[in-house]
């Protein structure tokens, strides 16, 4: 593909997202795709970082051939919190994966005494309550528009200016309500310091401590503010599937397999949006995205303002940053790099 059609079909691809978001409630996989598109502009962040040399090879000898290195954000993960097990936003996922669930929920709930199956919230549904202590089921699936930053839909759709993406759509690489014992009982999550030193992996600034942490990675939050609590269940989620090896029930998101000139992003890290960022996509669709407490303002109206949810339900889209190098050959030779130019 020329430099003249990729500047266009990138330009064709972010004026996709001129439209206004639909309705935020319910979710089908036609409004998270919508949705999301709507948030490219605000969230993909391209940049042109360097240029990379192939050595590229035929019948007739060896060239070598210089191509682009390129540095943006992906839609790799869907990831709703939801306080009633099966109850998730998404339609489709709750009348597929949200059946089975609640049936294993229902074989495992004897197991688990004093801790209903079914989640819980404090009566108040609102914004904020007196009662802190919030329960949320997590699920973390792949994201339909994953498909489009890999290989297939990359040739597919003549869209070669991407970079691959990690994750594949609609897997589910979490589903808190299989991983019962940990999400809820929190074990062992409760034996790394982590879990009990104020402050250490603490969403949002220090001493303010307004969110709650990143640990225990379990599903009850203490947290004023029902949307912030879901925000941080999300967030807990996202730590356990970009890691390998954790003491969960889970597919790790990272370990696929990449072709030579890709650098797939680190481990998510809060407050951190070089390791990802989230935009919302109900019960408030936004157009941009953000690292959790990145925007939050202690004066004013604060992040949860407006977010509130009726039944407790949310979710975002999980954006991570790719590094790349466009395929111009058999062999990457080296690549140099330069400072940044972006196109947001």
């Amino acid at each position: 593909m020329s430099g003249g059609w990729r500047s266009a079909a990138l330009a064709a691809l972010l004026s996709l997202c001129a439209a206004k978001p639909g309705t935020a409630e319910p979710l089908n996989v036609g409004t998270v795709i919508a949705e999301t598109i709507a948030a490219i502009p605000g969230c993909i962040n391209y940049c042109i970082v360097g240029a990379c040399f192939w050595l590229d090879c035929d019948w007739d000898g060896c060239d070598v051939r210089v191509s682009t290195k390129i540095r943006h954000y992906n839609p790799d993960l869907y990831v709703s919190a939801f306080p009633e097990t099966g109850a998730d936003p998404w339609l489709e996922i709750r009348t597929t994966l949200g059946l089975a669930t609640q049936a294993v929920a229902g074989a495992v709930g004897g197991l688990l005494s004093g801790f209903p199956i079914g989640g819980g919230q404090p009566s108040s549904t609102g914004e904020h309550s007196d009662t802190g202590l919030r329960f949320h089921e997590v699920n973390v699936i792949g994201h339909p528009l994953a498909g489009v930053f890999g290989n297939e839909g990359l040739s597919m759709l003549g869209l070669d200016f991407l970079c691959q993406s990690q994750a594949t759509p609609f897997v589910p690489y979490f589903v808190s309500t299989l991983d019962a014992a940990a999400w809820r009982l929190q074990l062992p999550e409760l034996l790394y310091p982590q879990s009990w030193i104020p402050g250490l992996r603490e969403i949002g600034p220090w001493p303010r401590l307004s969110w709650g942490a990143a640990y225990p990675r379990s599903g009850f939050v203490t947290a004023p503010e029902q949307p912030k609590a879901a925000a941080v269940a999300a967030q807990r989620a996202a730590d356990i599937v970009t890691r390998i090896a954790q003491p969960h029930v889970y597919f790790p998101v990272v370990l696929a397999d990449f072709d030579e000139g890709v650098w797939p992003p680190d481990e998510i890290v809060e407050n951190d949006p070089d390791s990802g960022k989230w935009s919302m996509l109900t019960p408030l669709p936004l157009p941009y995205c953000s690292a959790f407490a990145q925007d939050d303002s202690p004066v004013g109206p604060g992040w949860a303002a407006g977010k509130g949810s009726s039944d407790g339900s949310y979710a975002w889209t999980l954006w991570r940053r790719y590094t790349c190098c466009l395929s111009r050959g058999d062999l990457l030779l080296l690549t140099i790099d330069f400072p940044p130019i972006c196109l947001n």
